[in-house]
């Protein structure tokens, strides 16, 4: 099995306090993007974690913005 350089490693888990970041919003949305279910989180011991293909999932199922004409 080879190698691969860290710089190559993708990150698979990120913690609420960089959902907040990567998403721009609060820590009570994050969890409650959790109890929602729209957002797929894991515990590691006792530290919480969220998969980065749930963050990728959730950005992907926002509407989008329509441009209003004349704009």
């Amino acid at each position: 099995m080879p190698i691969v350089p860290y710089a190559e490693v993708q990150r698979a888990l990120y913690s609420p306090r960089e959902v907040q970041a990567i998403l721009g919003i609060s820590h009570a949305t994050v969890y409650r993007l959790i109890g929602g279910g729209r957002l797929d989180a894991r515990k590691i011991d006792n530290k919480t974690v969220i998969t980065i293909e749930s963050i990728r999932a959730f950005i992907a199922a926002l509407p989008t913005l329509k441009a209003r004409e004349g704009v």
